[in-house]
């Protein structure tokens, strides 16, 4: 793998709840980060936590100067996010969740793509059988079930558009607004539908996880929400 291949990439890192883990995700993070950029941020934000996780962030960010502890009272995956873009400073822009699944090598290799294309998100489904995710069964049928609804409302062919690793060139988000329907575990999907509306390359790359947490801040309850806001997206297009 290449060096120093971009001058400054941001990393979001939303966090609710994370206290058990937020502290090892962000060392791996800049550990990661520090191999691809010459500069690099990493920015937590700490979304409506209940837990330690923003003490955690702000303790970790006094000692390593390049991370950011942010604290907002919104719950939801897509303000988090939001956020944490608009206080990027550099070209290259991302988020990724904060229980650190992914295999980081692998994403490293799918950043490395950005030289090519305008964004790039990593799926655990590209390629591969659906049984041969080591996931549990009720987030691959709300995988499966999501998707489709996706090829049928938005015409978007993504396998995978809910992993929370994407990576683009901060001018193409610049390009397609900040106002999101959208702002829960939903996000992805508008981010991607609106990035493909305004014409720019969208890389869907294979990333396998490295581990599966036993816990997950989704639930089920927000289903319901999450089809809701897809149709309004879909109506608003008609």
């Amino acid at each position: 793998m290449k060096n120093k291949i971009f001058n400054g990439i941001s990393l979001v890192v939303p966090a609710h709840n994370s206290a058990d883990v937020i502290a090892q995700t962000a060392k791996n993070y800049c550990t990661l980060l520090s191999k691809l950029a010459g500069k690099y941020e990493l920015i937590v934000v700490c979304n409506a936590c209940t837990d330690d996780t923003e003490h955690i962030a702000r303790k970790i960010a006094v000692k390593n100067r390049h991370i950011k502890a942010i604290s907002i009272k919104e719950r939801g995956k897509g303000y988090a996010v939001l956020k944490g873009f608009k206080t990027a400073k550099y070209r290259i822009i991302g988020f990724m969740d904060a229980d650190c699944v992914f295999d980081l090598d692998s994403v490293a290799e799918m950043i490395e793509q950005l030289e090519k294309h305008d964004c790039v998100i990593a799926s655990k489904w590209l390629g591969k059988n659906v049984f041969s995710i080591p996931e549990p069964l009720t987030r691959k049928v709300l995988a499966v079930g999501w998707k489709a609804l996706t090829i049928f409302l938005l015409h978007m062919r993504f396998h995978d558009t809910q992993a929370g690793c994407k990576f683009m060139k901060q001018r193409a988000f610049n390009a397609i607004g900040k106002k999101f329907i959208c702002n829960g575990f939903d996000f992805d999907v508008e981010l991607l539908y609106k990035l493909k509306n305004k014409g720019f390359d969208i890389k869907e790359v294979y990333v396998p996880l490295a581990k599966v947490y036993p816990f997950s801040t989704f639930r089920l309850k927000f289903v319901p929400g999450m089809f809701w806001r897809m149709f309004r997206l879909w109506s608003m297009n008609l």
